[in-house]
């Protein structure tokens, strides 16, 4: 033993053989410790230095070094198939880790201020609501659904939220942000940690990036590290979990403790050279384990190609539907559906005709409201959307239910008895169905999957009042029926357009205005009162569109009518909360739900010229993105759900064409930019119209002085901040989509 020992089985030998003198490390592994005894024997006398020294030299010579790979790489690699080894027990790999920081791309601080400590780790300080520091990540690139469990975790005093944000991109495109379907906080002393399951919307499937950032409160100081982000692809597993809370509460479980520091531990003992021999190493064990995975599969994919069950008896053999407008609704009648039975329903998609879900009502006496399931699955180039439907014991006649926007003028209707196959609804699954039976198959394989399509629970929302609040968006009457249509529910609208956020709560006049019986009939908005809420289960608060502008302000704001306090939107929006839970105080109905809505993305309309993503106003930093995220953070910290429409509706700049009120986003009427008399633009700046002035227009071929007699400073803007009808459906499913997931069903 000439040189010096480095590795810790090398440091047993020369300390056998008496060239090593110094402190052995204490044993992890079962060879470690009989070296370790050996060690402790061998000084007490038990054994001879010459018998030491000899058995030691016939060892190195049975285990010579691999060639290529030095003493210390060689033992590195014999280290990691023994970490393999033991997370393979527990069903696990560190290498599952896709925020390992071998594959983080980028950094970034956005709205806040960092500091990168002499350990590495980062301290940050948000400056806003959404400040945080950002890491990006190379994701694989598979083209195809994912969902993932996500676990971040800071450290830091007087923090009350943490939360993350996670976005995808595909070639440096945003893709938006990725839904959080279930997320849970933890506290372990001044360590807060963020557990959360991630699902990729279909438009996500080509990520290659992911950037997360986990954002705390503004002003308040914390501490992360490169190191303390998991983000692990569990699709295969949540394929035996139907529930996002069953799910996260597994992964938690898989990926605890015990994985995160055999994690931890061999990513750390990853350096140079033998972090590459290691991976080497790996990639073999894996490989052979990939080749055994899909022998083993393969041959249960026979042995089940074996069991040939009868294809699922068929309601519909594709029924055609035609549709009349833009906006509609269709109805097919079975007859004495079975209590207790499953029905799989598809509607075949054409191209460009978006569905905006299939579903079940309770518009025709006798019938139970079941189920509501919007899914789209794709195969052969043909989408179709799909519904599990449960027949419950009043069920008289099953009426299938499902609306799209302008497109095709046909669509057909697949219904099948799924009660005998019941199973999980895995993507497989499905497609086999579809192939089987609506693309000529010739049979349905009994996939044996592990569980079966769980009961459903019951409407509890059927027959109960609710009040929704709110401005035009809410004043049109129309998103909200999706709350009746759905939900059953009984609605009531207490809102007026053009309103702000305070005169929803105080009315037009404000709290000391005059207001006689006839007030509201002449189109005056009143305030909130007790006879509003004293019946109502729910309460939902859409608000803050015609508040746009006004700084977003922090947590801890609230409006005061004395002027005292801070109009800011989270001044504005502590007011609404405070004012709602007096009335609701008073009302001593203190058990009705209530539930805030953010703004949805807009595009550009006559009052203002900016859309959604646009600043506004200019050089102050603010978007309806800004104005979203403070609700949201006012939310959370009046432990109030939040239905985050900006970030969750699917509204943005790709589909206000089809949400907006207006398909095109320019009215031609009007120019927006100062002509002169021959009808060129003076110049290139936007401009914004008074009543009154004259201006200059081009009119069928015409340069003509026109008298601008409208109010909306921006004419030449068409209206994409209402919405059509498809996109009034899809807010009320969306916040009907909340009120479920944060209040059950």
């Amino acid at each position: 033993m000439a040189d010096k020992p480095v590795t810790r089985e090398e440091k047993y030998l020369a300390y056998l053989t008496g060239d090593y003198t110094g402190e052995i490390p204490k044993p992890i592994t079962r060879k470690e410790k009989y070296l370790y005894e050996l060690c402790l024997k061998g000084m007490g006398g038990e054994i001879s230095p010459e018998e030491i020294k000899n058995a030691v030299n016939e060892y190195l010579e049975k285990n010579p070094v691999k060639p290529g790979a030095t003493t210390e790489q060689a033992q590195q690699i014999e280290q990691n198939k023994t970490d393999i080894a033991s997370l393979k027990e527990d069903k696990v790999d560190y290498v599952q880790n896709l925020a390992m920081v071998s594959k983080l791309k980028s950094e970034q601080v956005l709205g806040a201020n960092a500091t990168t400590n002499d350990d590495g780790s980062i301290t940050v300080v948000p400056t806003v609501n959404y400040g945080r520091y950002n890491f990006s990540y190379s994701i694989p690139n598979e083209g195809k659904e994912k969902i993932f469990y996500f676990s971040g975790t800071v450290t830091g005093e007087n923090i009350t939220n943490v939360s993350a944000a996670a976005y995808c991109y595909s070639d440096k495109v945003n893709l938006g942000v990725i839904s959080t379907t279930e997320s849970e906080i933890t506290k372990n002393g001044a360590q807060y940690t963020t557990s959360n399951i991630f699902r990729y919307e279909e438009t996500q499937y080509n990520t290659d990036t992911i950037k997360i950032g986990i954002m705390t409160n503004t002003g308040i100081e914390y501490t992360l590290t490169k190191k303390s982000m998991l983000l692990i692809d569990v699709t295969d597993i949540a394929k035996e979990t139907l529930k996002s809370a069953d799910l996260l509460n597994k992964c938690k479980t898989i990926y605890g403790t015990n994985y995160w520091e055999k994690r931890v531990t061999a990513e750390t003992a990853e350096t140079a050279e033998t972090a590459k021999t290691a991976k080497t190493a790996q990639t073999a064990e894996t490989a052979k384990t990939a080749k055994t995975a899909q022998t083993a599969e393969t041959a249960q994919t026979a042995q089940t190609a074996q069991k040939i069950t009868q294809p699922l008896p068929v309601l519909t053999d594709g029924v055609e539907i035609t549709h009349n407008n833009n906006s509609w609704y269709s109805d097919i009648l079975f007859s004495k559906p079975t209590s207790g039975k499953s029905y799989l329903c598809f509607v075949k998609l054409y191209e460009d005709n978006l569905i905006n879900g299939i579903g079940i009502t309770s518009t025709i006496s006798g019938f139970e409201t079941l189920i509501r399931v919007n899914n789209k699955i794709t195969i052969d180039d043909e989408t179709y959307a799909w519904g599990v439907l449960k027949a419950g014991d009043n069920a008289k006649t099953l009426v299938i239910t499902f609306s799209a926007s302008t497109g095709e003028d046909k669509t057909k209707v697949y219904v099948f008895d799924s009660t005998e196959n019941s199973r999980d609804l895995t993507k497989d699954y499905l497609v086999s169905i579809l192939k089987t039976h609506i693309n000529g198959g010739v049979g349905l394989p009994d996939l044996a999957l592990k569980s079966e399509i769980p009961d459903v629970p019951t409407n509890n929302w059927k027959g109960k009042n609710a009040l929704v609040i709110g401005d035009s968006i809410t004043a049109a009457n129309k998103w909200q029926n999706q709350l009746n249509t759905i939900l059953g529910m009984n609605v009531s609208t207490h809102a007026k357009g053009g309103v702000g956020t305070i005169s929803m709560v105080d009315g037009d006049k404000g709290l000391g205005g005059d207001y006689d019986n006839e007030t509201s009939a002449s189109g005056v908005l009143k305030p909130l009162s007790v006879d509003d809420v004293k019946d109502k289960s729910l309460i939902v608060v859409l608000p803050a569109y015609n508040d746009r502008g006004k700084e977003d302000g922090q947590i801890g704001d609230c409006y005061k009518t004395d002027g005292s306090g801070q109009s800011t939107i989270a001044g504005i929006i502590q007011y609404t909360i405070n004012r709602i839970y007096e009335t609701l105080t008073q009302a001593n109905n203190l058990t009705c739900k209530v539930l805030y809505v953010t703004p949805h993305c807009p595009g550009r309309y006559p009052y203002i010229d900016a859309d959604g993503y646009e600043e506004y106003p200019t050089g102050s930093g603010r978007t309806m993105e800004t104005l979203a995220n403070m609700i949201v953070s006012v939310g959370n910290h009046n432990n109030i759900p939040v239905c985050d429409l900006w970030h969750n509706s699917g509204s943005n700049k790709y589909t206000w064409n089809v949400f907006g009120a207006s398909a095109n986003p320019v009215n031609e009427q009007y120019s927006p930019y100062e002509l002169d008399s021959t009808g060129n633009p003076v110049n290139t700046t936007r401009i914004r119209y008074q009543n009154g002035k004259a201006y200059y227009q081009k009119r069928d071929g015409q340069v003509v002085l026109e008298t601008y007699a409208g109010s909306a400073p921006f004419p030449y803007n068409s209206d994409q901040l209402h919405c059509s009808s498809s996109g009034y459906a899809r807010l009320g499913e969306c916040i009907v989509g909340a009120i479920i997931s944060h209040y059950g069903n």
